[in-house]
């Protein structure tokens, strides 16, 4: 049986987005623990284009289990998925669909070596 630590370690980040995230946006993807099967933290990033040197970073959080308020018909439209999406492709499709101010923060960073800072803090793997 594997123990508590080894079941956290084995919940890792998940690139959603370009493998060249630096250039052309990330969508980093990491389950919570097993306590909270349908929670994900998700870290977004992206080049703002109106600014040289620049990276848009998003922190946010979703509960999937606590989303009453979402009406699924019209992201299902909005996104061209289905009742049979996976959780992960639902949290990508609420993050489009409502704006990702609704999920957490968002921060500008200056410089790809502060870009690289602050996603090792997030604890996401560079490669």
């Amino acid at each position: 049986m594997k123990s508590t630590t080894d079941i956290e370690q084995a919940i890792q980040w998940v690139n959603y987005g370009d493998v060249n995230y630096m250039e052309h946006g990330g969508i980093f993807v990491k389950k919570d623990t097993k306590d909270f099967p349908r929670c994900f933290y998700v870290v977004c990033l992206f080049q703002d284009q109106d600014v040289e040197d620049t990276w848009v970073i998003q922190d946010l959080y979703i509960n999937l289990e606590n989303v009453d308020w979402v009406n699924w018909e019209d992201i299902y439209a909005f996104t061209e998925l289905n009742e049979t999406a996976t959780d992960v492709e639902r949290v990508i499709a609420l993050i489009d669909y409502y704006a990702p101010e609704n999920f957490g923060d968002i921060c500008m960073v200056k410089g790809r070596k502060d870009v690289t800072e602050t996603l090792a803090s997030f604890d996401i793997p560079l490669s």
